[in-house]
């Protein structure tokens, strides 16, 4: 009995030691694993931990409100901020930078697609069912487009908006549904002004092969238009008089040739080149990694550079200097934070904890003075002194 006893007690011994042995490894792992789970893998560094009270310029909160999108003005006079209009406040609202007082808010105007002309005369707004455009001194609804009515397949909001520079031209591609019941992408171009459809584009691939379109973007003199296809690694530039392709920048990486990594080109250094970003991340062994950010030489057709960080997100917004990237993060333990990011480096060099939730679009001010950023739980809109930041960093001159 004795004998009993104490094997019984021997092996409860033996179970407690191999217990208290996991925890202490899986204690002495939890940065690693925390890592694992959050916004950068191992090869990366947070960064420096910006002092929000010092960056801090000015915030305002407006309840019933899912914020989707915001931009600055190119004239740097208006914060445009677009929420769901399927919430109690939701609609297109314009604030003042300077106080961060409404201007005016139009209501049933709202989406996650939002572009401003290049004379900060119009802003364009896409949403599931409707398309609007809205010239801001007025705060007149200019035209009202009907996406459905153009065959996008089965109530599928537009992937992608683009608005030329001088307000001329409004173009949204999607998934639509042709007359042969065949499901593509497509690109359809409207005159602003009359509502006219000027053309209609259908290209290959069909939806359950995970292609389409991951954004669209007018160069600065309106001359060039570009666009990139998600699932197929693909962006292609067309001539915006006439639309035919003038070139084709192809990625032979399978990793961004699968479904749901979409591909948003925007036009940098005065249109000469162009920056690319993914919009969309994927977990892989446990890590959420985001997708390089490329900047290519239009003309050449050559990858310039590339910032590799598993921060990206494809809600990115670059300095108007084109040396950072503000890039809201979207996941993990600091999810609703803002990574500042080198373009020549590719080195996350700072941490702005500056939202709790999801984050909507960063946007700087054309004059690089400040930042704004967007909560997209708490409604909250926040104004960054970008030089303080900066400063913080240890990268000011």
């Amino acid at each position: 009995m004795n004998n009993v006893r104490m094997k019984w007690i021997g092996a409860s011994l033996l179970l407690l030691v191999a217990v208290v042995l996991v925890g202490v490894v899986v204690w002495l792992n939890m940065p690693r694993l925390r890592q694992s789970q959050g916004d950068i893998d191992d090869s990366q560094r947070w960064g420096k931990e910006i002092d929000t009270k010092k960056a801090l310029l000015r915030e305002t909160r407006v309840d019933g409100m899912l914020l989707m999108s915001l931009r600055f003005t190119p004239d740097g006079k208006n914060i445009c901020v677009s929420s769901s209009v399927h919430f109690e406040r939701g609609g297109l609202e314009v604030y003042d930078p300077t106080t961060l007082k409404l201007q005016y808010r139009i209501p049933g105007i709202g989406g996650d697609l939002m572009e401003v002309s290049r004379d900060s005369r119009y802003v364009a707004v896409a949403a599931s069912h409707k398309a609007w455009l809205i010239e801001l001194n007025s705060k007149k609804l200019v035209r009202e487009f009907d996406p459905p009515a153009l065959g996008f397949h089965r109530g599928e909001y537009p992937s992608a908006l683009a608005i030329s520079p001088d307000g001329r031209l409004v173009v949204l591609a999607g998934i639509q549904e042709t007359s042969d019941g065949t499901i593509r992408n497509s690109m359809v171009v409207w005159e602003a002004q009359s509502g006219v459809l000027v053309r209609r584009f259908d290209f290959e691939g069909e939806q359950k092969s995970g292609i389409t379109f991951g954004g669209l973007a007018f160069s600065p003199d309106g001359k060039m238009l570009a666009g990139g296809f998600s699932g197929a690694g693909v962006v292609q530039i067309w001539d915006a008089s006439d639309f035919h392709l003038v070139k084709e920048l192809s990625y032979k990486n399978p990793e961004w040739q699968k479904p749901g990594k979409g591909l948003r080109p925007q036009w940098i250094a005065g249109g000469t080149q162009l920056m690319v970003r993914c919009s969309k991340i994927q977990p892989r062994k446990g890590k959420m990694l985001g997708c390089p950010i490329d900047v290519w030489d239009f003309d050449k057709g050559t990858l310039v550079s590339r910032v590799t960080s598993s921060a990206s997100s494809g809600l990115e917004a670059i300095s108007p200097d084109n040396r950072y990237i503000a890039c809201p993060s979207v996941h993990g333990s600091y999810e609703g934070a803002t990574y500042i990011i080198s373009v020549a480096t590719g080195k996350q060099l700072g941490l702005i904890l500056c939202h709790k939730n999801y984050g909507v679009d960063r946007a700087f001010s054309p004059d690089g003075k400040v930042m704004v950023s967007g909560d997209s739980g708490t409604g909250a809109l926040c104004v960054w002194d970008w030089q303080e930041i900066l400063r913080q960093l240890g990268e000011t001159k």
